[in-house]
């Protein structure tokens, strides 16, 4: 004999039962990943590129930016994206915006902002292109990478003391070395270093 399954024991059906449980699962992803979004401690943002606005942001995000939900999204008329990024970034993401336009493209970039106040920060973006309902739209975090940039520079900047440091040592080394060659010669030629005196 064979176990009834779900379908012969529920007195609507088995497809609406699971339906139902598909339905009440995408709903609580979909909480989950809103509850992610509004707490995660990255900036998280959707992007619409070629509306230069943003469509979503979480309290992270508008932190990290100097500019509250309702300044980047809410109002009417909101604030462009690209008048938060540095006037000397602008190209740089204008031309990243321009060429990840395909569903499935993933990208990361660098660049500052301004905060309302005059601070600048460097941002570190990850983001994926999606398609929602025919809109190419992006979707990413962003983090605050200034420190981490301030570190890279120095580093930079001493390593390259460090070499200049070590090519004045070695030009320093070849000169000391020519001059002993030349010593080493005038005492062959003419029979030791005090012969001509």
């Amino acid at each position: 004999m064979v176990a009834p399954t779900t379908q012969d024991r529920s007195p609507w059906g088995g497809r609406f039962v699971l339906r139902a449980m598909e339905e009440s699962t995408a709903t609580i992803q979909s909480n989950l990943l809103q509850v992610h979004f509004q707490n995660g401690m990255d900036g998280q943002y959707v992007l619409d590129p070629v509306a230069d606005v943003f469509v979503k942001v979480n309290p992270a995000f508008c932190e990290l930016v100097g500019y509250t939900a309702e300044q980047l999204v809410e109002n009417k008329t909101p604030l462009a994206t690209s008048s938060l990024i540095h006037p000397e970034d602008r190209v740089l993401v204008s031309t990243q915006r321009g060429q990840a336009s395909r569903p499935g493209e993933r990208g990361s970039l660098r660049f500052r902002v301004v905060l309302p106040d005059g601070e600048v920060r460097t941002l570190e973006i990850c983001y994926s292109v999606v398609n929602y309902l025919g809109r190419i739209l992006h979707v990413g975090s962003a983090r605050d990478v200034s420190e981490q940039v301030k570190l890279e520079n120095k580093l930079r900047s001493e390593s390259e003391y460090n070499r200049e440091l070590s090519l004045e040592a070695q030009r320093a080394a070849k000169e000391n070395q020519k001059k002993n060659i030349r010593t080493d010669q005038r005492c062959v030629q003419g029979g030791g270093p005090d012969h001509g005196q």
